[in-house]
């Protein structure tokens, strides 16, 4: 009976993992990025990583040129080996899907070292989420918060993946100087005030903080922001 049971399981497994593997699209012996609905999976120098079908600027740039801002990413990898000690730490603020993370947490793991990742944006968070687990990475932390010079909560605007804008792609001081503010504690403004499926509550904090709370445990030797 158990053997059975477990043969069924088997053969359903191989049966989803062959239909999973016929929605990709292979081009000169590298999968294509291509999946079932609105989310992509894509190949490319910075790791394997997923992304909206509706981000026209970082998944746009993953899918057609198979890479993103790699020659910034390989002039931070090239001082990794003259820098790195055990257990050093890198803060990527403003993580986005995790193009900055994925390749950095795979440099630094011969170190020892650790990326604390930072998200605020809750659908973004949730891709890169999914790509550190795609990449297999064990030394990433990731938080959905923002990062700032004081502790607050603040409303700002969700993903509109019908305005082809960049995704993620967002300042809090920007949308503060042209629209007045979108903000929660302290400013009289909650999120009863506004639509929720418009806007959502962020958390920010302070690096300072954080460190003080043991949540990065030492001083960052390198820190990434946007």
């Amino acid at each position: 009976m158990l053997l059975s049971v477990f043969l069924c399981l088997a053969i359903q497994g191989i049966v989803y993992a062959k239909r999973v593997a016929e929605k990709f699209e292979v081009i000169n012996g590298n999968y294509d990025s291509r999946l079932v609905g609105s989310t992509m999976i894509t190949y490319t120098e910075n790791g394997i990583l997923m992304h909206h079908s509706e981000d026209h600027t970082i998944g746009s740039t993953l899918h057609f040129a198979k890479e993103y801002e790699l020659l910034y990413i390989n002039a931070v990898l090239q001082l990794i080996p003259l820098s790195y000690t055990k257990d050093d730490i890198f803060l990527d603020i403003g993580a986005n899907i995790g193009t900055w993370t994925v390749p950095l947490a795979n440099a630094i793991n011969p170190f020892g070292g650790r990326v604390y990742s930072f998200e605020a944006i809750l659908d973004t968070y949730y891709f890169l989420g999914a790509n550190i687990a795609l990449n297999g990475l064990q030394n990433v932390n990731a938080f959905n918060v923002a990062l700032g010079d004081k502790p607050e909560t603040r409303l700002v605007p969700k993903n509109d993946y019908t305005s082809g804008a960049n995704l993620g792609g967002f300042s809090i001081s920007i949308f503060d100087q042209v629209f007045g503010g979108v903000a929660g504690s302290g400013d009289g403004k909650t999120s009863e005030s506004f639509d929720s499926t418009r806007y959502q509550e962020v958390t920010i904090d302070t690096v300072d903080n954080l460190m003080d709370r043991g949540v990065i445990p030492s001083c960052p030797v390198f820190m990434k922001i946007g």
